[in-house]
């Protein structure tokens, strides 16, 4: 059963939909409240994947049936202009604790190297965060820790696993 990480098409759309709120109402909904799958939902990710941004997208298969998702780009961040970042990471609550997030998250950390410089923010994912017993499978792109140097970013410091990549 191993984990394939592909780019992502407008056709993964109604999976990385489902993906997106199943794990939201699985880790967060007592918390912030359920999501529902809905048609405006659904054509906001259709937008998302189709999109010529700075941002990309993969899809985590295993077995050729989509069970995770992340997005990685240019940070959202006005006041830091050229760091990147992890837009958002998403697996099926029923593939959790099975290396999809480590799978998915080394493919985007690799991404983000090449596209930025090694300046990071915060705790390597390595060592902290839920993908940390697991790490990322055997064959994974290896992602060496830039300097953790909570102050190099401004805004909210979510304390796991935050990583920034200044442009080069």
């Amino acid at each position: 059963m191993d984990i394939a990480v592909r780019d992502a098409t407008t056709a993964d759309t109604p999976a990385v939909a489902r993906i997106y709120v199943d794990s939201w109402n699985a880790g967060f909904s007592d918390v912030l409240g359920r999501r529902q799958l809905d048609a405006a939902l659904v054509r906001r990710w259709g937008d998302d994947l189709a999109s010529a941004g700075t941002t990309r997208w993969w899809v985590a298969e295993r077995d050729g049936l989509a069970v995770g998702f992340a997005g990685a780009g240019a940070s959202r961040d006005p006041v830091r202009p050229g760091l990147g970042e992890l837009d958002t990471i998403a697996v099926d609550p029923a593939h959790w604790r099975r290396g999809v997030g480590g799978a998915l998250m080394a493919v985007a950390l690799a991404d983000l190297a090449q596209r930025f410089s090694g300046r990071s923010c915060g705790p390597s994912p390595a060592t902290s965060g839920p993908s940390a017993s697991t790490g990322p499978p055997a064959g994974s792109p290896a992602v060496a820790p830039g300097p953790a140097d909570a102050r190099c970013h401004s805004g909210m410091d979510w304390g796991r696993g935050e990583r920034r990549w200044r442009s080069r």
